[in-house]
Protein backbone atom coordinates (compact mmCIF):
# COMPACT_ATOMS: atom_id res chain seq x y z
CA UNK A 1 0.00 0.00 0.00
CA UNK A 2 1.48 3.37 -1.00
CA UNK A 3 2.05 6.15 1.50
CA UNK A 4 1.82 3.87 4.53
CA UNK A 5 3.58 4.89 7.73
CA UNK A 6 3.97 3.06 11.03
CA UNK A 7 5.16 5.08 13.99
CA UNK A 8 5.63 4.53 17.70
CA UNK A 9 3.45 6.73 19.82
CA UNK A 10 3.85 8.27 23.22
CA UNK A 11 0.18 9.02 23.73
CA UNK A 12 -3.12 8.41 21.91
CA UNK A 13 -6.42 10.02 22.82
CA UNK A 14 -9.89 9.31 21.43
CA UNK A 15 -13.15 11.21 21.89
CA UNK A 16 -16.68 10.89 20.50
CA UNK A 17 -17.28 13.14 17.48
CA UNK A 18 -20.50 15.07 18.17
CA UNK A 19 -21.06 15.79 14.47
CA UNK A 20 -20.96 19.58 14.80
CA UNK A 21 -17.22 20.23 15.01
CA UNK A 22 -17.08 19.45 18.73
CA UNK A 23 -16.07 16.36 20.67
CA UNK A 24 -17.15 14.54 23.80
CA UNK A 25 -14.85 13.72 26.69
CA UNK A 26 -11.42 12.56 25.59
CA UNK A 27 -9.97 9.30 26.81
CA UNK A 28 -6.31 8.28 26.72
CA UNK A 29 -5.54 4.84 25.32
CA UNK A 30 -2.97 3.94 27.97
CA UNK A 31 -1.16 1.16 26.16
CA UNK A 32 -1.12 1.96 22.45
CA UNK A 33 2.35 1.27 21.11
CA UNK A 34 2.07 1.87 17.35
CA UNK A 35 -0.22 3.54 14.84
CA UNK A 36 -0.13 2.68 11.16
CA UNK A 37 -1.66 5.09 8.69
CA UNK A 38 -2.12 4.83 4.94
CA UNK A 39 -3.39 7.55 2.63
CA UNK A 40 -6.09 6.40 0.20
CA UNK A 41 -6.32 8.07 -3.20
CA UNK A 42 -8.62 7.86 -6.18
CA UNK A 43 -6.98 8.61 -9.46
CA UNK A 44 -7.69 8.76 -13.16
CA UNK A 45 -5.93 9.76 -16.35
CA UNK A 46 -6.86 11.07 -19.72
CA UNK A 47 -5.06 9.56 -22.66
CA UNK A 48 -5.02 10.57 -26.29
CA UNK A 49 -3.40 8.16 -28.75
CA UNK A 50 -0.09 7.25 -27.10
CA UNK A 51 0.21 10.23 -24.74
CA UNK A 52 -1.20 10.82 -21.30
CA UNK A 53 -2.72 14.28 -21.49
CA UNK A 54 -3.93 14.80 -17.92
CA UNK A 55 -3.81 13.20 -14.49
CA UNK A 56 -6.21 13.48 -11.59
CA UNK A 57 -5.71 12.32 -8.00
CA UNK A 58 -7.55 13.07 -4.79
CA UNK A 59 -7.08 11.99 -1.18
CA UNK A 60 -10.35 10.44 -0.04
CA UNK A 61 -9.51 8.91 3.34
CA UNK A 62 -6.88 7.43 5.63
CA UNK A 63 -6.75 3.86 6.90
CA UNK A 64 -5.59 3.54 10.50
CA UNK A 65 -4.51 0.56 12.60
CA UNK A 66 -3.78 0.80 16.32
CA UNK A 67 -1.80 -1.86 18.15
CA UNK A 68 -2.60 -1.75 21.85
CA UNK A 69 -2.31 -3.93 24.93
CA UNK A 70 -5.04 -4.74 27.42
CA UNK A 71 -8.80 -4.77 27.27
CA UNK A 72 -10.00 -1.19 27.63
CA UNK A 73 -13.75 -0.88 28.33
CA UNK A 74 -13.73 2.95 28.14
CA UNK A 75 -12.12 2.91 24.67
CA UNK A 76 -14.55 0.24 23.46
CA UNK A 77 -17.42 2.45 24.62
CA UNK A 78 -16.14 5.29 22.40
CA UNK A 79 -15.33 3.03 19.42
CA UNK A 80 -18.68 1.23 19.50
CA UNK A 81 -21.03 3.76 21.16
CA UNK A 82 -21.94 1.21 23.79
CA UNK A 83 -20.23 1.68 27.16
CA UNK A 84 -19.75 -1.17 29.59
CA UNK A 85 -22.13 -1.54 32.50
CA UNK A 86 -21.04 -2.17 36.06
CA UNK A 87 -22.28 -5.01 38.18
CA UNK A 88 -21.26 -6.40 41.54
CA UNK A 89 -18.97 -8.85 39.73
CA UNK A 90 -17.19 -6.21 37.59
CA UNK A 91 -17.82 -4.61 34.23
CA UNK A 92 -19.89 -6.19 31.47
CA UNK A 93 -19.52 -5.27 27.82
CA UNK A 94 -22.14 -6.49 25.35
CA UNK A 95 -21.88 -6.03 21.59
CA UNK A 96 -25.24 -5.19 19.99
CA UNK A 97 -25.99 -5.12 16.28
CA UNK A 98 -25.78 -1.37 15.66
CA UNK A 99 -23.94 1.17 13.56
CA UNK A 100 -20.48 2.27 14.66
CA UNK A 101 -20.15 5.92 15.74
CA UNK A 102 -17.65 8.54 14.59
CA UNK A 103 -14.82 9.47 16.92
CA UNK A 104 -11.73 11.69 16.81
CA UNK A 105 -8.20 10.44 17.38
CA UNK A 106 -4.97 12.25 18.32
CA UNK A 107 -1.61 10.43 18.25
CA UNK A 108 1.57 11.93 19.69
CA UNK A 109 4.85 10.74 18.19
CA UNK A 110 8.38 11.89 18.98
CA UNK A 111 10.91 12.61 16.25
CA UNK A 112 14.42 13.72 17.24
CA UNK A 113 13.22 17.04 18.70
CA UNK A 114 9.85 18.08 20.11
CA UNK A 115 6.85 16.07 19.02
CA UNK A 116 4.41 15.59 16.17
CA UNK A 117 0.64 15.38 16.69
CA UNK A 118 -1.54 13.60 14.14
CA UNK A 119 -5.22 14.57 14.43
CA UNK A 120 -7.98 12.68 12.61
CA UNK A 121 -11.30 14.29 13.66
CA UNK A 122 -13.71 11.85 11.99
CA UNK A 123 -12.87 8.16 12.29
CA UNK A 124 -14.99 5.05 12.41
CA UNK A 125 -14.19 1.40 12.98
CA UNK A 126 -14.62 -0.02 9.48
CA UNK A 127 -12.48 -3.13 9.57
CA UNK A 128 -12.43 -6.11 11.84
CA UNK A 129 -10.73 -5.62 15.15
CA UNK A 130 -9.10 -8.59 16.74
CA UNK A 131 -7.96 -9.78 20.16
CA UNK A 132 -5.02 -12.08 20.69
CA UNK A 133 -5.56 -14.08 23.87
CA UNK A 134 -2.64 -16.25 25.00
CA UNK A 135 -2.14 -17.93 28.34
CA UNK A 136 0.13 -15.89 30.58
CA UNK A 137 0.24 -12.91 28.21
CA UNK A 138 -1.44 -9.53 27.97
CA UNK A 139 -4.52 -9.30 25.73
CA UNK A 140 -3.44 -7.65 22.46
CA UNK A 141 -6.25 -5.97 20.50
CA UNK A 142 -5.78 -4.39 17.09
CA UNK A 143 -8.28 -1.80 15.90
CA UNK A 144 -8.73 -0.90 12.23
CA UNK A 145 -10.59 2.24 11.28
CA UNK A 146 -10.93 4.74 8.47
CA UNK A 147 -10.77 8.52 8.71
CA UNK A 148 -12.73 10.75 6.33
CA UNK A 149 -13.13 14.50 6.00
CA UNK A 150 -14.98 16.21 8.81
CA UNK A 151 -17.41 18.60 7.08
CA UNK A 152 -17.34 21.06 9.97
CA UNK A 153 -13.56 21.25 10.31
CA UNK A 154 -12.78 20.82 6.58
CA UNK A 155 -9.95 18.26 6.69
CA UNK A 156 -9.20 14.54 6.95
CA UNK A 157 -5.98 14.79 8.96
CA UNK A 158 -3.98 17.64 10.41
CA UNK A 159 -0.35 17.18 11.45
CA UNK A 160 1.21 19.54 14.00
CA UNK A 161 4.95 19.81 14.66
CA UNK A 162 5.70 21.22 18.08
CA UNK A 163 9.39 21.90 18.77
CA UNK A 164 8.78 22.16 22.52
CA UNK A 165 6.61 19.06 22.87
CA UNK A 166 4.52 18.86 26.05
CA UNK A 167 1.12 17.55 27.00
CA UNK A 168 -1.70 17.30 24.47
CA UNK A 169 -5.29 18.48 24.52
CA UNK A 170 -8.24 17.17 22.59
CA UNK A 171 -8.67 18.54 20.01
CA UNK A 172 -5.05 19.67 19.75
CA UNK A 173 -4.34 23.37 20.15
CA UNK A 174 -1.07 24.68 18.75
CA UNK A 175 -0.17 28.30 19.48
Amino acid sequence: MANQYTFSVQQVQVAPNNGNGTFGSAYELQSTKTVTTAQKLVSDRSQGNTKITALAAQTISYDLSLDTAGFDFSALGIFMNDPATSSNTGQVWTVPNQLMPYFGLVAQAFPETGDVLWFWPRCKITGDFSYKLEFGKIIVPQFKCEAIEDENLGFIVRVYERPGGGSITFPPVVA
